[in-house]
C-alpha cells in the first residue's frame, strides 16, 4: 500500500510541475495579448484623434469617402 500511495504521490508531483509550466505559458501569453490590445487601442485613439482632429467624425467617414473622390474626381475605392 505503502508503495502505492509513493507511486501516486510522484504522479501528482509530475502532473503538478506540468500544470505550473501550463499556467506560467498562459500568464506569459496573456500578458502578450494584452499588450497588443493595448497597442491596438493607441492606435486606434491616434487613428481617431487624427480624424476628428480634420473635422470628420468617424462615424460620418463612410458618407464622407465618395463626396471627396467626387470632388477630387477620382473613381470609387469601393
Amino acid at each position: 500500500m505503502a508503495d502505492t500511495v509513493i507511486r501516486h504521490n510522484d504522479r501528482f508531483s509530475a502532473m503538478d510541475r506540468r500544470f505550473e509550466a501550463i499556467e506560467r505559458r498562459l500568464d506569459r501569453d496573456f500578458q502578450e495579448v494584452r499588450a497588443e490590445i493595448g497597442s491596438l487601442r493607441r492606435t486606434i485613439v491616434e487613428c481617431h484623434s487624427s480624424v476628428v482632429g480634420h473635422g470628420i467624425l468617424i462615424s460620418e467617414l463612410e458618407a464622407r469617402v465618395p463626396r471627396i473622390e467626387d470632388h477630387l474626381n477620382r473613381p470609387s475605392a469601393a
